[in-house]
């Protein structure tokens, strides 16, 4: 049995600090309830399997900062928030990002998490 997932983007320390600050305080108040066990990369589950020990695996993309800000346009989190709020919270976001980002593509990875095993 696998089952996988994948949490924040990993790119420059500055940027990630300020997109976890994002997925916390900002959005955090409204993903829904859950989304604890995909924070905690599935380990408190109780799954009845005898582990196996994956090969580290991560996603890529290449994208400029609008691309960036569409992906994050897309989190249930965010679109709770806007519902709740009536304001999108991206654009003021991508405004502290700007000055980071810079001009330029990067590289966006998501480190992806694994529980594989053997079901006892």
């Amino acid at each position: 049995m696998a089952i996988w997932g994948y949490g924040l983007t990993k790119l420059a320390t500055e940027i990630d600090v300020e997109v976890q600050r994002f997925y916390t305080d900002e959005v955090g108040p409204f993903w829904p309830s859950g989304r604890e066990h995909l924070d905690d990369q599935y380990r408190s589950l109780e799954l009845p399997l005898e582990p196996i020990e994956p090969p580290p695996f991560a996603m890529t993309v290449v994208w400029d900062l609008a691309a960036f800000a569409t992906y994050l346009g897309t989190w249930s989190a965010v679109q709770r928030y806007i519902k709740a709020k009536g304001e999108d919270p991206i654009p003021a976001l991508v405004e502290r990002l700007a000055p980071i980002w810079g001009p330029e593509a990067r590289v966006v990875s998501w480190p992806l998490y694994l529980r594989v095993g053997r079901i006892t």
